[in-house]
């Protein structure tokens, strides 16, 4: 479902594509961003900015949060169109090490600059 919400967003947005190139995109994406080597996780996503990856009976529950820019540059690139993000994570039987292969994976897919750990 979501290589074809994918497809049918670049196809509104590219009146100048057809939508079996649309649909290619859209695969090329989900296999960049979703699919992992081992083929071994689940992505669950109910709304934009809440997610989560399973791992059989275990998952990695993450909440992105907009932020306000910090600092000189971050506003500089704020005001050019950039926008930032918190990510707060909750492991359920996972260990950290897990994290720490799929931390640069996961800020890809949401979009955020930093991980924190929920105190929730």
């Amino acid at each position: 479902s979501k290589v074809l919400k994918a497809a049918w967003k670049t196809y509104r947005k590219r009146s100048n594509w057809s939508f079996s190139a649309c649909l290619r995109s859209a695969w090329k994406w989900a296999k960049e961003n979703l699919i992992d080597i081992t083929n071994n996780y689940k992505i669950w996503s109910p709304r934009e900015g809440f997610f989560r990856l399973y791992f059989g009976q275990d998952y990695i529950q993450i909440n992105v949060k907009h932020r306000n820019p910090k600092g000189y540059y971050e506003s500089h690139r704020y005001c050019k169109g950039e926008r930032f993000a918190t990510g707060y994570y909750k492991l359920v039987g996972i260990s950290e090490d897990i994290l720490n292969d799929l931390v640069g994976r996961i800020m890809i897919i949401t979009g955020t600059s930093e991980l924190i750990e929920s105190k929730f």
